[in-house]
């Protein structure tokens, strides 16, 4: 067995003996004997994150700790390297701690109840964010995280899209399943490729709404109360795929 296979095998045990660890007080030791950038703790019943163990290892880069109990993201501002963390199926309701994380490229909230996205701010190096499922109402926090790639905020309770002017290089959003009524600020999203808003509350669309995004390919907006002639400002779209019905 080479080099490369032998890690492949030593990173997939400590995945799974992190797995069986029920409580704080076990995973947070077994961590102290670990030497990998990549911590899995999914499907543990865990309501805290312990920091017991994770103060000695701020070299971790990426977190899972998706599908417990968590109620709040607690002090993890020393984990100053992360990039990728995953608390999607839990029960926080605040961001709060995430205003150190200024590495986070990859950000995963899911299914959780947070109201606001306040304390996301900071994180300038973000590119993909999920936080479907959630009961936030504003986007406006977002307007200076500038290299976002990647939005999922469907099922939520967003009104307007104030917030994303300044995303240049988004390419995907997703916010299908609230309650915005009218499309604006969306003209300087030129990358977009991907615009999903159906099942919201969206009844008109002037006729220069998309104009400048030449580069979107696939447009939702089913499930709208879109009037006839808004149904036909979109005719001369060209796109790969438009769903209005």
């Amino acid at each position: 067995m080479n080099n490369r296979n032998k890690i492949l095998v030593l990173k997939t045990l400590l995945v799974s003996i992190l797995n069986l660890c029920k409580t704080q007080d076990e995973w947070s030791k077994f961590i102290e004997y670990g030497n990998d950038q990549e911590v899995k703790l999914e499907v543990n019943s865990m309501n805290l994150i312990s920091t017991k163990g994770l103060k000695k290892h701020t070299d971790i880069t990426w977190l899972h700790l998706g599908y417990n109990q968590i109620t709040e993201l607690g002090d993890i501002s020393f984990l100053i390297n992360l990039t990728n963390l995953n608390l999607n199926k839990n029960q926080i309701e605040s961001l709060k701690g995430l205003e150190n994380l200024t590495q986070l490229i990859e950000l995963n909230l899911a299914g959780n109840n947070i109201n606001s996205l306040r304390g996301i701010e900071n994180l300038n190096q973000l590119k993909n964010l999920s936080l479907r499922s959630n009961k936030i109402e504003s986007l406006v926090e977002l307007e200076k995280l500038t290299n976002l790639n990647r939005i999922n905020l469907e099922l939520n309770q967003i009104k307007s899209l104030n917030g994303l002017e300044n995303l240049f290089k988004l390419e995907t959003l997703d916010l299908h399943s609230n309650q915005i009524q009218s499309i604006k600020n969306l003209e300087n999203l030129t990358e977009i490729r991907n615009l999903y808003l159906s099942y919201n509350q969206i009844d008109l669309i002037e006729n220069d709404c998309f104009k400048t995004l030449s580069n979107l390919k696939k447009l939702n907006l089913s499930e709208n109360r879109l009037s006839f002639s808004s149904k036909n400002a979109l005719n001369n779209l060209n796109l790969e795929l438009l769903q209005i019905e």
